[in-house]
């Protein structure tokens, strides 16, 4: 888990330094959104590799059988 945040965080000042040079204010929020997704879907499959996939759970939440 402290490789994925450390990977996330490297990345991420990366690439929010180049949004800044370029003046895209509003893609560094969302680009921020996305890697706190990214962070938090990483963390719960982390966590337990185990149990039901992500995409087992979203489709259960919709009602969605496969």
């Amino acid at each position: 888990m402290i490789a994925l945040t450390i990977l996330l965080i490297i990345i991420s000042i990366f690439e929010i330094k180049n949004m800044l040079e370029n003046n895209q204010k509003k893609e560094i929020v969302i680009f921020v959104c996305i890697t706190i997704i990214i962070w938090i879907i990483g963390r719960v499959y982390i966590s337990d590799p185990f149990r039901p996939s992500i995409v087992n759970m979203i489709m259960s939440a919709f009602g969605i059988q496969f």
